[in-house]
């Protein structure tokens, strides 16, 4: 027998079916993401250059940088730079090493440029697929020696594209350099969030923070999709019309 809860059911489960449907995001933390085991595999890439401009891997990577134990990086070989910069790490320590000025806090990824224009520190993310995608984070100075060195510039771009900066950061500016915006990606698209030197590369530590979210949108139905669903639905009615007063 159909009753008027058949009909509820039947009404539901075709709007159900035309709902727009919504993927779960997916999120991408550069810190906790952070390996020294590969590089440019997955979304995160470490690497140099000029930001916009040029991007190369880095290729040597270790879990105590000039010695130091917990300051795990990826850096560039002695035939790039001798001292082993520009690069791109993360410090485990909870407290200061001493004699060392740098103390990146662990939840930020710590940059440091090279000696050269062309050694910017550089942090490139791939996107996996196509969508919207929310960048969120910031840049901070993280050398403990203030006034020391000649500030840094910190930039994010998209292709030859600058979203954010240059922004200068002075030697004794321990302000974060926030930055939250959507930006819409193709599948291999990337996106480069690099620090680089102003004139001199001593004391230009710097920390970043950064969190990247796809915002899949809804697959919303096309306008003869819902011509037919709602001539469809008409049916529906009328059929239910006709077995209740049957």
């Amino acid at each position: 027998m159909f009753t008027m809860r058949n009909a509820l059911i039947t009404l539901t489960l075709a709007f159900a079916a035309f709902a727009p449907i919504v993927a779960r995001a997916a999120t991408y933390n550069a810190v906790t993401d952070f390996t020294t085991a590969t590089n440019g595999v997955g979304v995160w890439t470490y690497g140099y250059g000029t930001v916009g401009n040029t991007f190369l891997l880095d290729t040597v990577s270790g879990a105590a940088f000039t010695g130091k134990s917990g300051y795990n990086y990826w850096g560039v070989s002695s035939s790039v730079s001798a001292d082993g910069l520009p690069i791109v790490g993360h410090n485990t320590n909870n407290t200061p090493t001493p004699g060392y000025t740098p103390f990146p806090a662990t939840d930020n990824l710590w940059m440091h440029p090279g000696n050269a224009d062309n050694l910017d520190s550089i942090l490139e993310f791939t996107a996996p697929t196509s969508g919207v995608y929310n960048i969120a984070g910031y840049f901070v100075r993280a050398d403990q020696a203030s006034g020391s060195g000649t500030g840094t510039f910190v930039s994010i771009y998209d292709g030859a594209s600058a979203l954010m900066g240059p922004t200068f950061i002075s030697n004794t500016n321990y302000t974060d350099q926030t930055f939250n915006q959507n930006v819409t990606l193709t599948a291999g698209q990337t996106l480069e969030f690099a620090v680089a030197r102003n004139g001199d590369y001593s004391f230009d530590s710097t920390g970043l923070s950064l969190t990247v979210t796809q915002n899949v949108a809804p697959v919303i139905p096309e306008p003869s999709s819902l011509i037919l669903f709602g001539t469809g639905i008409l049916g529906v009615a009328g059929s239910i019309h006709r077995r209740l007063k049957a």
